[in-house]
This record gives structure tokens, C-alpha cells and sequence, in this order.
């Protein structure tokens, strides 16, 4: 994904977007409003993830549609919570309303990925009939989206929304995270904020004298901004823990005893 150019030039529009809108919430020099960055911090990157992957475009309705699935998505993540606290009896907490959120997501998803995934066949089909088997391969490389990418590599079209639906889970969230956290972090620390802002200036300039162009490989060189980043997410990782399960009585080599070093015994179905 790193190296399409159509993704990065994404990136670089909604950013924008993103300024524009913290430019507007903040108000005027002469009466400066405070900006609740997180929410709109979460929504821009639930926007670049489902831009990316083609599920939504830049059509009015972009910024109803990721509100509706963000709300959505966190209804249901606050009852799958509720169902990890109580292990094997995840059945206890469930709703209506759980199952009706369940089917927001999975619907916009499907609004978005079935047309996509037909076109595909249709494809599949027509090539199938071509004699010149080189022109067929070389016709069905042209993708535009990732979404078509992940079409391509898909039997089935139910795996095939699941993938969308984890990619867009696994990304959007862990980003708005470290977005948030960072920005929280150099505003508790403004020489950090000088540092990195200097930093920035001279690696790539100011919009009406640019330095270099902006892309990925320009963005990890920039030493300052990957610390920054980086020591956010040591400091407050998206994912702070990963339970795991025990699916048979079993013994830890060590953690138990005084000193840590005897081993410890986990009983079936203990979360660790």
C-alpha cells in the first residue's frame, strides 16, 4: 500500500480536510475557540481508511456515512467488551440494538464492496472467453483501489467483506489512537512541540517554499517525527493487551511464587 501513488495523494486530500475543519472549529485570531480534537481526529481516520479501500468516495454523503458507521462500530465494541469479560458466557450480553449496529456496519460495507466484487466477475467471465491469454492478464492488472486489489484475491465474497470490514477495524482505530495521544502529548510538552515543528520546517519548508516532496519516504526520514510518534505509541498503545485464552489446563514455566520465577498453573478457559 506504501508505494500507490493514488493512496498517498488520499492521504494528502483528507488531510487537508482535516485542517480546513480544525481551522474552522478554532475560531478567528481575535476570538479563539477550543477544538475537541479527538472525535474529529477518530472520523478523519475512519474517512482515509474506508477512502482508501473504495468504500466511500468524495461525495457529500462521505462524512454522514463514516459518522453513521463510527457510531456503529462503537456501540458494538462497547458490547463486545462486555462479551471478553464474560468468557464463555459471551451470549449474556447481547441487544437488539447490538444485533441492529452489527448491521449497520456489515450493510455499508456490502453497499460499497458488492458492485465492486459483481464487476469483477463480469470481468472474470469475459476473460475467460479471450483467445490471447497475455492480453487477458495484462487487461485485469489495471486496478484503481485496493478494494479492487482485494476483489482480485478473493474466492468468496463473504471473505471478501470480512477482509474489508477487519482492514478497515484494525486501521482506523489504532490511528485516530496514536493521532490523538500525540497531539495530547506535545501540547503537555511544548519544547517538544518547537523541536518538531523546526524539525519539520527544515526537512520540507513551508507550503509557498517547499524543500522536498511529501511521501513516505520523505515522512520516515524525518527523524524528529518518527520519535515522536514512536514514543507516543510506547507510552499509550493502542492495543495495551491481548488476552489470551487457555484452551486446556496447562502450567506457565514461571511468574509465580516470591520471586516470580515458579511456574504457574492455568486452568481451562482462564483468560491470561
Amino acid at each position: 500500500m506504501r508505494q500507490r501513488n493514488k493512496d498517498h495523494e488520499v492521504l494528502g486530500k483528507h488531510v487537508d480536510i482535516l485542517l480546513e475543519k480544525l481551522d474552522t472549529a478554532g475560531g478567528d485570531a481575535s476570538s479563539p475557540q477550543p477544538v475537541e480534537m479527538q472525535k474529529m481526529l477518530r472520523l478523519h481516520s475512519l474517512q482515509i481508511s474506508m477512502a482508501m479501500l473504495g468504500v466511500i468516495d468524495d461525495s457529500t454523503h462521505a462524512d454522514k456515512l463514516s459518522a453513521v458507521f463510527d457510531a456503529a462500530f462503537d456501540f458494538c465494541t462497547a458490547y463486545l467488551y462486555r462479551r471478553i469479560a464474560l468468557g464463555s458466557f459471551y451470549w449474556l450480553a447481547d441487544s437488539f440494538a447490538f444485533r441492529r449496529a452489527c448491521r449497520q456496519c456489515h450493510t455499508i460495507i456490502h453497499n460499497a464492496v458488492w458492485p465492486v466484487w459483481m464487476a469483477q466477475q463480469e470481468a472474470r467471465r469475459a476473460e475467460l472467453g479471450k483467445s490471447d491469454k497475455s492480453e487477458a492478464q495484462s487487461s485485469s492488472a489495471q486496478t484503481q483501489t485496493l478494494l479492487e486489489d482485494l476483489v482480485r484475491s478473493q474466492d468468496a465474497y463473504s471473505e471478501l467483506a470480512a477482509v474489508v470490514l477487519n482492514l478497515i477495524f484494525a486501521s482506523y482505530e489504532t490511528t485516530g489512537a496514536l493521532l490523538s495521544w500525540t497531539f495530547y502529548f506535545l501540547a503537555c510538552h511544548p519544547e517538544s512541540y518547537r523541536l518538531l515543528r523546526a524539525s519539520i520546517l527544515n526537512e520540507f519548508g513551508t507550503p509557498a517554499h517547499p524543500r522536498q516532496s511529501l511521501n513516505v519516504q520523505t515522512l520516515l526520514s524525518c527523524t524528529y517525527l518518527q520519535h515522536c510518534m514512536k514514543e507516543a505509541l510506547r507510552l499509550e498503545p493502542p492495543v495495551p493487551r491481548a488476552p489470551k485464552t487457555a484452551v486446556r489446563d496447562t502450567t506457565l514455566p514461571s511468574g509465580g511464587g516470591p520471586d516470580g520465577t515458579q511456574p504457574v498453573f492455568v486452568p481451562k478457559v482462564c483468560s491470561v
